[in-house]
């Protein structure tokens, strides 16, 4: 069982804000305190965090119930902050009043965080067979490449069971004259067009008969008007 703390001490209070320390230096605490003054007089009364503070976050409250005022705090978050009694008095009368307050702390021991219970979170089985699937992509991939070699070099195995490449001349000396037979076939002289083959198929070449004629016509219809006259 913790010792029990106890301060016990009196206080002017004036329009300005005093405070009095509930836990000092204890991380987890109770503390029960009571604050007695004048009835009569118009106090208010406040119990705040540091963190209350430091925003300004003050709400005062006045002392009722024959000038008496008490309370219990109990703060048990493994984690310190102070905190306060805070008293003032409501009216602007600079004129302080005594009260008498006693407090009565208690240090409460650390409260053991349990580990959260990990939740089963059922894994798709998709997700699971990722793996599997990226080797089975790799190697498809690697099986069509090593195909789109073989098909660009249909002789590559002759290649590789034989080592240095080996060209039979013979073999090489009949393509050799295929391709220069197929040179001189394409190369050969095609047979001409005949007169109306071109007057049929080539109308540029009609147009061009078409023009000498009316050429020819003009020149001698000016060569029989010049011996008339």
């Amino acid at each position: 069982m913790s010792d029990t703390f106890e301060v016990n001490k009196e206080i002017e209070v004036t329009p300005m804000m005093q405070l009095v320390d509930l836990n000092g230096t204890k991380v987890n605490f109770q503390s029960e305190f009571t604050v007695s003054t004048d009835p009569s007089k118009k106090i208010g009364i406040a119990i705040v965090s540091q963190e209350q503070l430091d925003n300004g976050d003050i709400r005062f409250e006045p002392i009722e119930e024959g000038g008496t005022y008490s309370r219990r705090i109990t703060y048990q978050k493994n984690a310190h902050q102070n905190h306060f009694i805070a008293l003032k008095k409501l009216d602007k009368d600079e004129t302080p009043v005594a009260a008498r307050v006693i407090v009565r702390l208690k240090e409460l021991p650390f409260l053991r965080e349990e580990p959260r219970p990990e939740r089963n979170i059922p894994r798709d089985k998709a997700f699971e067979d990722q793996p599997k699937m990226r080797n089975d992509i790799q190697k498809k991939l690697s099986s069509l490449s090593m195909r789109e070699d073989y098909a660009q070099s249909p002789d590559s195995r002759e290649y590789q069971q034989s080592g240095p490449l080996n060209i039979d001349n013979e073999n090489l000396s009949n393509r050799v004259s295929n391709v220069s037979n197929v040179s001189n076939v394409s190369n050969r002289a095609k047979p001409e067009m005949t007169f109306s083959d071109r007057i049929r198929y080539d109308p540029y070449y009609l147009v061009w008969i078409v023009c000498i004629v009316l050429f020819v016509v003009i020149l001698f219809s000016k060569f029989n008007l010049a011996r008339t006259r």
